[in-house]
């Protein structure tokens, strides 16, 4: 079960969508697979199965590509406990200065243990909230001797590490958190986009942050489940004029979907600060009423979802032409297993040697 291939109960009986469904898909094959490389040999210290699965396609990629290039120390966005930090050191033997807006990750991963002393005296933290503007204590960092890193860089961070990164002859970026981007700021960026007259509105940008891939029939079932809930409250607030537009509802405990339709509205408008004076009786016989409307609807999201991946692709490709109409030479690349990290696609870049 996953967001591009299954579409549940949905009947395709339109060739016209058959042929939209089709032209989704091949969209969404839009990336290179990574080539596959020896994976390191990790020192897991609190590294979870997600984060080592990364770390083991990151760390041999960047040994390999930067090997040949004039490169003196990187810089890691976003590097939290510096866990990436450590094992770019050991594979490639360069400085890394791991960059954070969070003191106590960096404290703490400052006191992780054993690391040899030759690798922990060449990793520093900087201690900075990455902004889209000039930072004297920052900016020289991304010199024309660094490679900029960025994993799974939160929304606008992914821009500010492009923009910061002119100088530099290498970058590598994994962006996550579309829906943290301003429509208005964050895309189009590059001319060709710009020509085409291409715009993404909010709701885009978070479709496109939900695609997965691989999901389980049981979570698969819960997700349609815990759907159902969210519609029907949809509904209901619709129909007691307690919401006039779209109003964010967000992620329930699963205890909250397990205990009954009624006992999630109280909870959700409790935690909304919206009036809701139903019995508990009247609550569940709404939800029951509406069972057919939410199940039109829950259809009409899984057909939606298909446009998560290739809006996914518009992002990154609008983001890799920018950096092409800036001399650089740029590859978007699957580095992971999307069942294990969804946000799996990293845009590697080269800068051109002049008259290249």
């Amino acid at each position: 079960f996953d967001d591009e291939e299954n579409l549940g109960e949905l009947e395709v009986g339109s060739s016209d969508l058959a042929a939209v469904l089709s032209a989704l898909k091949a969209a969404a094959d839009t990336f290179s697979p990574a080539i596959s490389q020896p994976a390191p040999k990790l020192r897991v210290t609190r590294l979870g199965l997600k984060k080592q699965h990364e770390i083991a396609a990151l760390v041999p990629f960047l040994q390999n590509e930067l090997r040949a290039l004039p490169i003196r120390e990187l810089i890691d966005l976003g590097g939290g406990l510096g866990h990436l930090a450590r094992h770019l050191i050991e594979a490639t033997g360069l400085p890394v200065r791991s960059v954070d807006a969070q003191v106590s990750l960096q404290e703490e991963g400052r006191a992780q243990p054993g690391w040899p002393t030759a690798i922990t005296e060449q990793l520093s933290f900087h201690n900075c909230f990455i902004k889209g503007e000039a930072q004297p204590e920052l900016d020289p960092y991304f010199s024309s001797g660094t490679c900029s890193v960025g994993l799974h860089t939160c929304g606008p961070l992914a821009w500010h590490q492009l923009e910061k990164s002119a100088a530099c002859p290498a970058l590598l970026n994994v962006p996550c958190c579309y829906d943290r981007l301003d429509p208005e700021r964050d895309f189009p960026r590059s001319q060709v986009s710009r020509a085409e007259s291409l715009r993404l509105s909010t709701h885009a940008f978070f479709l496109a942050t939900r695609g997965r891939k691989g999901k389980s029939q049981a979570v698969f079932l819960f997700q349609k489940a815990a759907q159902s809930y969210r519609f029907a409250l949809h509904l209901l607030m619709r129909d007691h004029g307690l919401s006039s537009g779209f109003l964010s509802v967000g992620n329930a405990p699963k205890e909250s979907y397990r205990r009954g339709f009624a006992y999630y509205a109280r909870e959700r408008c409790q935690l909304l600060g919206l009036p809701l004076h139903e019995s508990q009786a009247a609550l569940e016989a709404f939800y029951e009423k509406v069972q057919d409307e939410t199940q039109t609807l829950f259809l009409i999201d899984l057909l939606r979802a298909r446009f998560a991946r290739p809006l996914e692709a518009l992002i990154h490709l609008d983001r890799a032409l920018w950096l092409g109409e800036r001399g650089w030479r740029t590859a978007l690349i699957e580095f992971f297993d999307r069942t294990l990290s969804p946000r799996n696609v990293g845009l590697f870049a080269l800068r051109k040697e002049p008259g290249a």
